[in-house]
């Protein structure tokens, strides 16, 4: 590795990542080390953090038990599909609710899966964390996103920071970064495909300016 981008490495860490995690720590957010998402997972396959996310379930569904949790966070991690499409079909159950068949006081009922405290976005019963250099490994490589933000285990946003000291083309090689992390276009077989099956923003940004 040159100079040069031994250098920018460094920036980006300092410059962009670091000050981005620091942003989110002031409102609110909490950050995740390497060794406790190491403890928390079965493997870099697994993107679900299932044990935050077991927990958050029974705090916004009262009506749920310990087993009902642990079928929905499976149900959720075993959706099959790829794409923008499967993004979607997602993104409206995390939204709108998981139809859910449960045993209940008057018998077997289907009920909405609540994932996410809407009414109370800030000091409810959302849990927001950040974890740097998130690895998730792919069917045939591993990617290592700079930030990952999840709320209630599910990680929702994927950002890849750059040196602003390299010029404009910081944000054209960020993009580049999270097309492949995605497996897309000309990627497509390779990346974490999975990791953004529950995603709402990708993130490229450079300390002082973002797209998404």
């Amino acid at each position: 590795m040159s100079g040069d981008r031994v250098r920018a490495t460094a920036n980006e860490k300092s410059i962009s990542e670091r000050p981005a995690s620091d942003s989110l720590l002031r409102v609110g957010w909490s950050e995740l080390s390497r060794s406790e998402l190491d403890r928390e997972r079965n493997g870099e396959r697994e993107v679900l953090l299932a044990t935050r996310l077991s927990a958050a379930l029974l705090r916004l569904n009262e009506w749920m038990g310990e087993a009902e949790a642990e079928r929905v966070v499976g149900r959720l991690g075993r959706e099959e599909g790829v794409g923008i499409s499967e993004n979607r079909r997602v993104h409206e159950q995390l939204i709108y609710g998981m139809p859910f068949d449960a045993e209940g006081p008057g018998g077997r009922r289907t009920r909405t899966v609540r994932f996410f405290d809407f009414e109370h976005p800030t000091g409810g019963r959302n849990e927001f964390l950040v974890a740097a250099q998130f690895r998730v490994a792919g069917p045939k490589d591993t990617v290592i996103p700079d930030l990952v933000l999840f709320v209630n285990g599910i990680p929702l946003v994927v950002m890849e920071a750059k040196s602003p000291t390299i010029g404009p083309r910081w944000k054209t090689e960020a993009v580049e970064q999270l097309l492949r992390y995605q497996g897309a276009g000309r990627y497509r077989g390779k990346g974490a495909p999975d990791l953004f099956r529950y995603n709402l923003l990708s993130v490229a940004h450079c300390g002082a300016k973002a797209v998404y």
